[in-house]
């Protein structure tokens, strides 16, 4: 599953990197894939969180994790 996301998600990026100028189409054709592919990852991180620290533990880590998304999203945005 996770390689299957990786790959999709190397195909997109590829697709963007290959061509000297990509087109409109390419560039549509990227965005689909690497939508597949990041949604896939993401798709894996709760399992592999639970397999990895146990459910114990499970509320601090996503506590954590969603305040890190807070502090650093708006602080991505303004570069």
């Amino acid at each position: 599953y996770i390689f299957a996301s990786l790959l999709i998600y190397t195909v997109s990026m590829l697709i963007l990197a290959v061509p000297a100028s990509p087109t409109a189409t390419m560039m549509r054709m990227a965005n689909v894939f690497a939508s597949l592919g990041y949604g896939g990852l993401l798709g894996i991180v709760p399992p592999a969180l639970r397999i990895t620290f146990g459910t114990r533990h499970l509320g601090i880590i996503y506590g954590l994790l969603y305040v890190g998304v807070a502090i650093f999203q708006p602080l991505w945005s303004l570069l």
